[in-house]
């Protein structure tokens, strides 16, 4: 009977035979002693059986639900996806009533219009690019007006800005790099040494590594590409130092490459060196009738002070240059009495008291500078002081009115002269205001 227990695995059978052991032990007594060794050896044997069904159970039911659970592999980290792309929108617009009284020249009165849009595209947290465009008088690169005529034609838009921005590290980063047509990477004060629509074309590097202490930049500019002769480039410079409120010190070093003996105008028309000394001859290259008599390394330097003096913020600013490579006996050889204002150094000098930000400020600022010959590279001086040319000098009177923070009236005078003819001295004194409205978006 034991043995057929054995063929059921399970608890059950266990018990019954205990049952029925325990039911037999008034018979067990009358029973032979070797009988009863011989019960007990298969009672243990069955015991042991059923411990071993048991387990072989269990491990059946585990591999059982092992078999049926969902599978949980572990799958490859996905590959990050790139942020979208964010823009950014700007613009501005300006209407300018121009009046005009040179010597020796017919008054002029004009209404002109600048309007720019601009888009910055965030491709990465590090990366962005940045193009502008604007209106324009053909391809002037000192302007960006457009004068209201030609029975309402159609104005012109031209690219003023479209360049790459890089930031290592993000927008905390120390280092910017720039690529393509940009704003110009150095520091500058109000004066007018380089007009405001100046947008050069190449690379440049800028370091800050905090909003106050050390800066400094570096660039690498392209003025003219030649396909027989040598490219008319400029590369500089400019290191300086930053204190809290905005005030700043800054030396630079401006060097133009293969200008001298060479025509780095606009269309390379002579006309366009605005002041600049001239030659002709074997002076200039080869296929050049008229070129630049100087060659220009330009040492420039700045001081700008900002405050806030009685509740009205205060700046002071001085701005210096001279050009290293000017070479007086070439000027003296080429063009002969050459005036007082024939040289090689510029300096300007102002004031701004007031802020025209918040609606109702009011900013007043004047200024004194004086340009001679070829201290400066004049095809990017200031189109509106002296119309544009070196050796000149003056007066400008600036007064602004906020009526709000995005609507701001300026009216600006420049009280200017400047010389004519280096040979003879000739002076032609201008006077030109400018009346705007100005509106940011």
């Amino acid at each position: 009977m034991i043995k057929e227990l054995l063929s059921f695995p399970s608890r059950v059978s266990l018990s019954l035979l205990v049952t029925m052991v325990i039911g037999a032990a008034p018979a067990w007594a009358q029973t032979d002693p070797s009988e009863i060794a011989q019960l007990r050896a298969e009672i243990a044997q069955l015991l042991a059986r059923v411990a071993e069904l048991e387990a072989r159970q269990q491990a059946a039911s585990s591999q059982a639900a092992l078999a049926t659970a969902p599978t949980t592999t572990a799958s490859p980290t996905p590959a990050p996806v790139p942020a979208a792309v964010s823009w950014a929108w700007s613009g501005d617009f300006r209407y300018r009533s121009e009046s005009l009284d040179i010597d020796s020249a017919p008054n002029r009165q004009r209404d002109r219009i600048r309007a720019r849009v601009g888009l910055t595209a965030t491709v990465s947290d590090d990366v962005s690019a940045v193009v502008r465009i604007s209106t324009g008088d053909g391809l002037d690169p000192r302007s960006a007006n457009a004068t209201l005529s030609q029975l309402a034609e159609r104005k012109s838009l031209g690219v003023e800005l479209a360049y790459l921005r890089w930031q290592p590290g993000g927008e905390s980063a120390d280092w910017t790099v720039l690529a393509g047509k940009m704003p110009p990477p150095w520091q500058r004060s109000p004066s007018y040494f380089l007009d405001t629509d100046i947008n050069p074309e190449g690379l440049a590097a800028l370091w800050q590594p905090a909003k106050t202490g050390p800066f400094a930049s570096v660039y690498y500019f392209s003025l003219l590409e030649r396909k027989a002769a040598r490219d008319s480039t400029l590369w500089g410079g400019q290191l300086g130092w930053r204190w809290n409120g905005g005030t700043q010190l800054a030396l630079g070093l401006f060097d133009y490459q293969h200008v001298e003996g060479s025509d780095p105008f606009l269309d390379q028309d002579p006309a366009a060196a605005f002041g600049n000394s001239l030659t002709t001859g074997v002076l200039c290259r080869v296929g050049v009738a008229r070129c630049l008599a100087q060659d220009f390394q330009i040492l420039q330097g700045l001081v700008d002070y900002r405050s806030k003096e009685w509740g009205w913020p205060v700046r002071l600013y001085a701005e210096y240059a001279r050009n290293l490579a000017y070479d007086r006996g070439r000027a003296l050889a080429t063009g002969g009495s050459l005036g007082d204002r024939a040289g090689d150094q510029a300096y300007a000098l102002g004031f701004t008291l007031g802020e025209a930000r918040k609606p109702g400020g009011v900013e007043w600022g004047l200024l004194y500078q004086d340009v001679e010959r070829d201290a400066l590279f004049a095809p990017w001086l200031d189109a509106d002081f002296g119309s544009g040319y070196s050796a000149a000098s003056g007066w400008v009177m600036r007064l602004g009115y906020a009526l709000s923070p995005r609507w701001v009236l300026n009216a600006t005078l420049f009280e200017t002269d400047r010389d004519l003819d280096p040979t003879a001295g000739r002076e032609r004194g201008e006077e030109r205001l400018h009346l705007d409205m100005n509106a940011r978006f």
